[in-house]
């Protein structure tokens, strides 16, 4: 039986300011895992700041936070230029992946650049040194990797790595039930519609997730987290977490408690 709960920290690397307060909850020994974005431009000091731990607190579970919706992509714009601006900047959003998506003259393509970033952000975290043995983790910015052409690029990039001796053990499901906020009686409270449309579409596509990680032999799971954006405080916590743990322990799965923690100042906007 695994772990009931994963408590998950998403966008290590984002800020310095939102960076610190990752590594003050790590020290306090609140966070099992973090998610690292490696094409920003804190990646170097984000992984400075690992290793200035010096095993003052549990190391966690590092997953590479795939981005492809802000900063640089690190391959070159000739490998990529359906996804990036001149200056190697990224120009495309989940809309443009979607569309991508059901679009058959485009998709092949698309799939290959996607396939070729995704195992450029996986080697600049190998090269880091912050796995410490681990093997790899794979979870994305904004969940595009449920899209079927994003989860597809990203099982390309999992082969070729495997191929080269980097095995993965994670690949994130970002199914947020629904059940367990209704049966805690935290469905209404603060209701984001905007919430609950992106939960619906992204447990459309995980069927699909699960699937293929079911034919990877890897582990499915769920989160918590998405239903709650912006609105994520103990008090919800507290009252949903019990119906999450009788579904996890029902379905023997793991449910990532998935955060966002710290906050970002308006000078690192852009960062």
């Amino acid at each position: 039986m695994p772990s009931v709960f994963d408590f998950h920290a998403d966008d290590f690397a984002l800020t310095a300011h939102s960076d610190q307060d990752i590594m003050t909850l790590l020290e306090s020994g609140t966070l099992d895992s973090i998610s690292v974005m490696p094409n920003m431009s804190g990646f170097p000091h984000a992984c400075a700041l690992l290793a200035n731990g010096n095993g003052q607190f549990p190391y966690p579970k590092i997953s590479v936070h795939l981005n492809f919706m802000e900063g640089k992509s690190l391959c070159a714009r000739s490998e990529v230029p359906h996804l990036t601006d001149e200056h190697g900047f990224f120009r495309i959003s989940w809309g443009r992946l979607l569309l991508w998506n059901y679009n058959p003259f485009m998709r092949k393509t698309i799939r290959r650049e996607l396939a070729a970033e995704i195992e450029r952000q996986a080697h600049a975290v190998i090269k880091s040194d912050i796995l410490r043995g681990q093997r790899l983790r794979f979870d994305s910015h904004q969940h595009p990797h449920m899209i079927p052409l994003v989860f597809d690029a990203l099982c390309d990039a999992i082969r070729s790595l495997s191929a080269q001796g980097f095995n993965t053990e994670f690949v994130r499901n970002a199914r947020d039930p629904l059940f367990p906020y209704f049966r805690s009686g935290t469905f209404f409270r603060r209701f984001s519609p905007a919430n609950f449309v992106k939960c619906l579409i992204l447990n459309f596509f995980a069927h699909r997730v699960s699937r293929k990680l079911r034919k990877m032999r890897l582990d499915d799971n769920c989160i918590c987290g998405v239903f709650f954006s912006g609105n994520m405080d103990a008090v919800r916590l507290k009252k949903v977490l019990p119906a999450f743990a009788r579904l996890v322990r029902h379905r023997s799965i793991t449910a990532e408690i998935l955060f966002h923690p710290g906050t970002v100042l308006a000078q690192e906007n852009g960062v």
